[in-house]
């Protein structure tokens, strides 16, 4: 905020004498200086609260956070190693019997000090192990013989055994293997190679683990097509996106999810195309997603929009130097704790109960915004104006808690794994990798959101590609 500027009465200019007219004149410039200086100062404390963001107060990730001091990121008192009080304990249970591929009994027929004959008491002990065998890999050599009929005058040639893939050199468990431990661990193509020639005792080079992983791939093709097509017709979905990148360029990570299934794709586009390729024009379900333009442009008739977004977005407001912007900043975060506290308790009112509560927080939310006004291009007034203009998509979740969630966190735990690849593999390099690590990402989270084993998943669909067997699918659990 400028200064006043100083009051001077008015002198004849004849009047004065040559000290007081350079005196007056330095007053005139340094008060044109305090005034550029005020100006400044304002700029650096908004640039500085910009540098201050974090995941707790922004969009930022959590990732971002680690730029704080070390003493900032510890926890206040000390913690123990290992479980914390109260914490159940959790024992690994015994091998079943069907789990147990070779039984040896050992026992003494003499006594190791006196050499005497023993008797067995009928007690008996129990000890499980389980080992690597010495050569993991089993390598099959087919000699393939053919014959000729003399009566046919035809040459015969026996067709491979069941389970034995015609011009491959992996198995299917093998090349499974290889998919899973890229899609699911991170694992480089270095680095499977390695494993590959160390541990299974099977050399093999970088591009035929790479060309073994796009066979996967290609497997996942059906699977992946048929989630696409009925992500569309989804009751509700939670949606996010996340940066990706190959060779360099920026691309960007898609997720459409709800509790059953959770459908990702890569896009070069951020923008509101790529919701309607996935999703069509329009979406008749309920969509929960952030603040994004895209999400905005898009928003159907049942739009969520993320609280937690939105309360970073507040906090960051209570750390700015303007006091009304504060102030307006504590105010809303009192509404958001008040409005999560009544989310929390909803099992406790009846539907009638809960429409009046609901109701009644919202008449009272929104005659104190319509109270506020702020000045114009100031972030007090971008949060403002948001409010207003998605009011209802802000609490529709009190019109339906059974369909809705407050937030967006869904998808974003969902994302995280694909997030956490990224990081390893620093992104794709071509578009078969790009759609590698779609596909794979999909069937990953899908199966663990149906709680089926992906290791499965991938091993069914890997033989249904090679044996025309039946294809396991993603759109619901078996």
């Amino acid at each position: 905020m400028e200064l006043e500027s100083l009051s001077i009465p008015e002198i004849k200019e004849e009047e004065l004498t040559p000290l007081v007219k350079t005196l007056l004149k330095i007053v005139a410039q340094q008060q044109t200086i305090i005034n550029e200086q005020s100006k400044r100062i304002s700029e650096l404390e908004a640039k500085v609260a910009k540098l201050e963001k974090n995941s707790s107060n922004s969009s930022k990730p959590p990732s971002s956070d680690i730029t704080k001091p070390k003493s900032e990121q510890r926890q206040k008192g000390k913690r123990k190693k290992g479980g914390q009080k109260g914490h159940k304990a959790n024992w690994r249970k015994i091998f079943e019997p069907e789990e147990i591929d070779k039984r040896r009994k050992i026992e003494l027929k003499i006594c190791p000090d006196c050499k005497g004959p023993l008797q067995q008491t009928g007690n008996t002990k129990t000890h499980q192990q389980a080992e690597l065998v010495k050569k993991p890999v089993i390598v099959t050599e087919y000699t393939i013989i053919e014959s000729s009929c003399p009566c046919c005058n035809k040459v015969v040639t026996p067709e491979l055994p069941v389970g034995v893939i015609p011009k491959e050199l992996l198995g299917p468990r093998l090349i499974t293997l290889f998919g899973y431990m890229k899609a699911a661990m991170g694992v480089s193509i270095t680095q499977l190679a390695e494993f590959s020639g160390e541990v299974l005792s099977l050399k093999l080079s970088r591009a035929a683990i790479q060309n073994t992983i796009f066979k996967v791939s290609d497997s996942l093709t059906p699977s992946y097509d048929k989630l696409k097509e009925v992500v569309p017709k989804q009751k509700v979905l939670n949606i996010d996106e996340t940066g990706w990148k190959e060779n360099g360029s920026r691309y960007w990570v898609w997720v459409f999810c709800n509790m059953q299934i959770a459908f990702f794709t890569i896009n070069k586009s951020r923008g509101y195309k790529v919701l309607a390729e996935v999703l069509g024009e329009s979406y008749s379900g309920a969509l929960i997603s952030d603040f994004y333009s895209a999400y905005v442009k898009y928003a159907s008739v049942k739009q969520q929009f993320c609280l937690a977004h939105l309360i970073r977005d507040i906090k960051y407001l209570t750390t700015l130097k303007d006091e009304k912007t504060k102030k307006f900043g504590l105010k809303m975060l009192a509404y958001m704790r008040r409005l999560f506290k009544l989310w929390h308790s909803r099992s406790t009112f009846t539907q009638e109960e809960w429409k009046k509560k609901t109701s009644r927080f919202r008449k009272e939310f929104s005659n104190y915004l319509w109270s506020c006004k702020f000045e114009k291009k100031t972030d007090a007034n971008r949060i403002h104006r948001r409010c207003l203009k998605h009011f209802d998509a802000n609490l529709r979740f009190l019109d339906d808690p059974d369909l809705y969630e407050p937030t967006n966190n869904h998808a974003e735990r969902v994302v995280r794994h694909i997030v956490q690849l990224r990081r390893a593999s620093q992104g794709s390099r071509s578009y078969r990798g790009r759609q590698w690590s779609a596909k794979a990402a999909t069937a990953l989270a899908t199966c663990k959101l149906q709680k089926r084993s992906s290791w499965s998943f991938l091993l069914q669909t890997v033989n249904a590609h090679y044996f025309n067997g039946l294809r396991p699918s993603l759109v619901t659990a078996p």
